[in-house]
């Protein structure tokens, strides 16, 4: 469309795309939620560049001056750990003329400095050196020219960003119940500290966020796609195979009486060890 549609337009779109029929047993939703390029890009307006944002675990950079290189939404910044061990997040692109400061996935370095220009910033976005200043104006005032930064904030070692500078909500607010499954991963180390090994795999696809996060969700295809890596995995129920993966499936005890189990384990009224419960065999 040329015009961009109101909200009342987008929410006519957005129910002609979703056929849900529970009694019928139809859940389908068309696959234009997935191709239009004006809901993408209002996606990445007011979800991932105006929310909290996984960006790495503090393992990654564990380092003074140890740094690397991530998107929130469209937008491509550094994470760094400065030379007095605090994190930032800055916008990867100098303050000049808008030029990528850095195009490695990751180093240790204590100044980025631009490509085109040269122009100078300490990993904590402060501008320190320009160029030939003598060709500017007197009144060039590098205190006010630093890169442009994103809230960034750390729960159990969970380094999360967000776009959103005037914000108020903080990460342990955005998180909220979801708080309960970081503590159980940091419960598991025996010192309450994780680390994130290194090597990772990178994949290129033609689609949008929800065909990956579709794709995330679907538990079906896992002891077919990747059966290798199912079979180190693979246990037995009284009745039946399961994997150790979540997913989303009629079978798992819903969230609500999950929660309270959890939130039982921890306080250390059940047994340790919390196990998988689901409410029934297939």
């Amino acid at each position: 469309m040329s015009e961009k549609r109101s909200a009342g337009e987008w929410r006519e779109f957005v129910s002609g795309c979703l056929d849900f029929r529970p009694a019928e047993g139809v859940y389908r939703i068309a696959r234009e939620m997935f191709t239009e390029p004006e809901l993408f890009s209002l996606e990445m307006e007011h979800i991932f560049e105006k929310t909290w944002v996984y960006a790495c675990h503090e393992s990654e950079i564990s380092n003074n001056n140890d740094f690397l290189t991530m998107r929130a939404g469209r937008q491509p910044l550094i994470i760094s750990r400065d030379g007095a061990g605090n994190l930032n997040a800055m916008i990867n692109a100098c303050q000049h003329r808008g030029a990528t400061l850095t195009r490695m996935s990751k180093g240790n370095q204590s100044t980025f400095t631009c490509p085109f220009h040269a122009w100078c910033y300490k990993n904590d976005g402060r501008l320190v050196k320009v160029k030939a200043p003598g060709e500017y104006c007197d009144d060039l005032d590098k205190s006010v020219r630093g890169l442009k930064k994103a809230r960034i904030a750390s729960y159990k070692g969970f380094v999360f960003v967000s776009l959103d500078v005037d914000g108020t909500d903080t990460l342990e607010d955005y998180l909220g119940d979801a708080r309960i499954f970081f503590d159980m991963m940091v419960a598991q180390s025996p010192t309450g500290e994780l680390e994130v090994l290194p090597g990772k795999s990178t994949y290129t696809f033609d689609g949008n966020w929800k065909l990956q996060n579709e794709n995330g969700l679907d538990g079906y295809h896992v002891s077919t796609s990747h059966l290798a890596a199912a079979m180190r995995s693979r246990g037995g129920w009284p009745s039946g195979n399961w994997l150790s993966a979540i997913v989303p499936s009629p079978f798992w005890v819903a969230l609500p009486r999950l929660k309270r189990c959890i939130l039982a384990h921890l306080r250390g009224e059940i047994c340790q060890g919390l196990a998988i419960v689901r409410t029934g065999s297939n």
